[in-house]
């Protein structure tokens, strides 16, 4: 039997769940529904509130701009406003830079538009009349140009100013002053900035974009990731300025006619570092003579330092003293002076500054061990708080005046250095002292250089323990007299490798002070006349010193290289007479300091010289047709010969019969003969064969007789032509029949013809069958002489260039 009553039951149940769950959904639904509209409703509440006080702020902003407009109009058209009146244009000031924080980007740009058109801020006007707004708040100011604003703001002094992310766009900022902002995201685009001055600026992430730039001032500015797009600044001053990892390439950076000293480039090395001599009036010369004290202060509790002046006062150091004074006590003084460290910012901070500080010191009665002359340099920041960094001090155990240095760190943070000089006379004169006691400081220099780190850890100290064979090598490589300067006085050992060597000199005196080569010649070239082998002078001012190496250089026996730069005609005539007495000399330049109107008895000193090898002469004034025709027998040894100057053909001849071992020569112009030459006897030159002539002044005819006279055998020819009518010079089958008859040995041919041309059409086309067409013949082609031309306007002028392209030419041609 099938019980029927738990079957009937089940779907009972099921409704009833069923029932249970509909009852439990209808709650659930409507307190998700009521969680949504809640969310809803607040998301549309907080957005209506930010509405509001997006509102409120951009209502707010525009009261105060308003009201700070209002202001200031009001105090313009007042009749008392004076535009002199300092209180007034500070008024203007404070009440601009408080608003400005408080602006949207828009009226932060119609503020600053405000004071521009109204003369409040311009560069063009006096300091005293313009409201200054250090500090102002130009965040995301955007100035560009549009149909309805011109962006003029030429001459607008913003220095100072809180300028990151900045727009500038299609502006004229001619002449515009961003001195010291915070300018960190700028951005200039097509822009005309002509004289704008970024002095430590900052200026990192900035972007230049297709603007005309040319005269900024980029100077201590800090330009790291600085971006250029298009333009770049034709002229721009970069001193202690930091490109680092900026876009500008070293051959833009190359630019002569940018300025870089002191500078980081992009690839985080530096430049050239400026070597300026930062002490005023170290020698006390200028303080002495006028007594101004100027450049020294004086401590007030301090009695001050004398300035010992050997031509009015008589201490017996007039042998100690470098010129007429220096600084001196007898008893006690100090003196000291500020040196601002500004344009070495940039090194001092990445820790790789130095200085040098080095003077000329000692007292009159040495090893006195209370008595010292001394130099302190104390490294000062901005608030003027910092250590003693170095300095030098007398050595009582040497006697005498000498020189003393010192190199030292400049930490970071440095801004000033004080320089601070002292005698202290702790023992004065005895009564059996013959002369008075004082200590003197004399020449006092001190120079800011670079010096890595890395360098320093490695290499302390380490100069010191070279060899003296390496000491020699590294000497070979400097000036003799900056040898002299920097070692001479540092150390015994120093000092006797000097004075004591055997190996040659070379004595470079062309930028040498007259000071230093009194000290030089005394200590150097009287004591070592034996070992000086090369001489170099330019200097006026040493061939009128009576102790100058000319007047004594018939004592130089060993002298081999001679240049004689600017020197005067009484003196070169002088000084030619007595070089024929030095065996050794084979090399000579010379150039004239004056027009020499008669070259011949130049000419006849030098082929007299016995070993001469070398000669070039450079002499100044007109060429006469006087034959030079010396009464001598014997003939010069000279194998080169540069004649930079212009020389009649004749003359030239007779030259060249007394160098019959010439190997090469060159001539800057030779010019034709104004009377008839005689060729009585040809030179014979079988040795020469290099030959470069500029034969811009003589025919072609003139120089095919010049070839078949003398040049004959060369091998290697270099003309230069400018402006000359005779059109020969471009004719190559004249040409082909001069080398081919005349010069066999001829390996290379080059030639450079300047002048007018016919060949050009109006819209500057060459005309065919150009005289460059006949240089192209199977004679040209088999030896590889090709030959080029160029077209060019000037002077409202049509020019070309004939010149060769082979492969063994210079990039660039040089002018004999």
């Amino acid at each position: 039997m099938v019980n029927t009553t738990t079957s009937s039951s089940k779907p009972g149940a099921c409704w009833n769940w069923s029932r249970i769950l509909l009852s439990a959904c209808l709650p659930l639904v409507l307190g998700v529904f009521t969680i949504i509209f809640a969310i809803q409703q607040n998301s549309i509440s907080i957005a209506n509130r930010e509405q509001d006080r997006r509102q409120a702020i951009v209502l707010r902003q525009q009261v105060m701009y308003d009201a700070y407009i209002k202001d200031i109009s009001k105090l313009l058209l007042d009749p008392s406003f004076n535009r002199s009146n300092r209180q007034q244009l500070n008024y203007v000031g404070f009440k601009t830079i408080d608003v400005l924080r408080h602006l949207s980007k828009i009226q932060k740009r119609d503020v600053v538009f405000f004071l521009h058109n109204h003369d409040l801020i311009r560069k063009d006007k006096p300091e005293s009349q313009r409201v200054s707004l250090n500090g102002a708040d130009l965040t995301d100011a955007h100035f560009i140009r549009s149909k309805s604003m011109n962006c003029d703001l030429r001459n607008i002094s913003l220095g100072s100013v809180l300028a990151s992310n900045i727009v500038f766009e299609r502006c004229d900022i001619t002449y515009v002053g961003f001195e010291n902002s915070l300018m960190v995201g700028a951005k200039f685009i097509g822009s005309f900035m002509h004289g704008v001055t970024f002095f430590k600026a900052n200026l990192v992430d900035a972007i230049f974009d297709g603007n005309i730039m040319y005269e900024i001032t980029f100077s201590h500015a800090s330009l790291v990731n600085l971006k250029f797009f298009g333009m770049k600044p034709t002229t721009a001053d970069f001193t202690n300025a930091d490109l680092l990892n900026s876009d500008l390439t070293p051959e833009f950076l190359s630019d002569t006619r940018l300025i870089i000293s002191n500078t980081r480039y992009p690839n985080g090395s530096f430049s050239v570092v400026s070597d300026t001599q930062l002490i005023n009036d170290g020698g006390a010369e200028l303080t002495c003579i006028d007594n101004s004290r100027k450049n020294w202060l004086a401590f007030d509790r301090y009695k001050s330092l004398n300035f010992y002046n050997k031509n009015r006062l008589n201490l017996n150091l007039s042998d100690s003293i470098i010129d007429n004074c220096s600084f001196y006590s007898n008893s006690f003084g100090v003196m000291y002076q500020y040196i601002i460290t500004t344009r070495y910012s940039l090194l001092i901070n990445n820790e790789i500054a130095y200085f040098n500080i080095s003077a000329f010191m000692g007292c009159v009665i040495p090893n006195r061990s209370n008595n010292r002359a001394l130099i302190d340099v104390r490294c000062f920041d901005e608030y003027y708080d910092g250590p003693v960094c170095g300095g030098i001090v007398t050595n009582n155990t040497m006697s005498g005046f000498y020189y003393q240095t010192k190199t030292v760190f400049i930490p970071k943070g440095t801004v000033h250095l004080r320089v601070w000089i002292e005698v202290n006379i702790g023992s004065p004169s005895k009564p059996t002292d013959s002369i008075q006691q004082a200590c003197i400081i004399d020449d006092i220099k001190l120079v800011i250089f670079k010096k890595e780190k890395y360098l320093l850890k490695e290499c302390v100290t380490c100069f010191e323990d070279l060899s003296n064979e390496l000491i020699y090598e590294i000497f070979e490589l400097l000036d003799f007299h900056y040898v002299y300067d920097a070692f001479y006085s540092l150390n015994t050992r120093f000092h006797n490798l000097i004075v004591k060597s055997t190996l040659p000199i070379e004595v470079n005196l062309s930028s040498i002070s007259k000071s230093t080569f009194q000290r030089f010649n005394k200590d150097i070239i009287l004591p070592n006349k034996h070992r000086i082998h090369s001489l170099h002078l330019s200097n006026l001012c040493l061939y009128d010193d009576k102790s100058s190496p000319i007047h004594i250089i018939s004592e130089f026996l060993h002298l081999e290289t001679l240049s004689l730069n600017n020197i005067e005609l009484k003196y070169l005539e002088y000084l030619l007479g007595t070089l024929v007495s030095l065996p050794c000399l084979s090399s000579l330049s010379i150039v004239s300091a004056d027009f020499i109107l008669n070259k011949t008895p130049i000419y006849y000193q030098v082929v007299r010289l016995p070993a001469l090898k070398y000669c070039s002469l450079s002499l100044k004034g007109l060429s006469y047709n006087e034959l030079f025709s010396p009464t001598i027998d014997e003939y010069s040894p000279i194998e080169y010969l540069i004649i930079s100057h212009d020389i009649p053909i004749d003359q030239l001849y007779n030259l060249l019969s007394y160098v019959p071992k010439l190997r090469r020569l060159c001539v800057y112009c030779v010019i034709e003969s104004s009377s008839k030459y005689i060729k009585t006897s040809l030179p014979v030159l079988p040795y020469l064969t290099h030959v470069s002539l500029d034969l811009s002044f003589i025919s072609f005819n003139v120089f095919e007789e010049m070839v078949i006279d003398i040049l004959r055998l060369i091998q290697i020819l270099h003309i230069f032509i400018r402006f000359n009518s005779d059109q020969m010079y471009t004719n190559a089958n004249r040409w082909e029949q001069l080398i081919l008859s005349h010069m066999p040995n001829l390996r290379i041919f080059d030639i450079r013809h300047e002048g007018c041309s016919d060949d050009i059409t109006s819209d500057n086309q060459a005309i065919s069958n150009t005289p460059i067409d006949n240089f192209s013949s199977s004679f040209w082609i088999e030896r590889q002489w090709f030959v080029a031309q160029q077209y060019y306007e000037k002077l409202y002028k049509d020019h070309t260039i004939i010149y060769s392209t082979d492969p063994y030419r210079y990039e660039l041609y040089i002018k004999f």
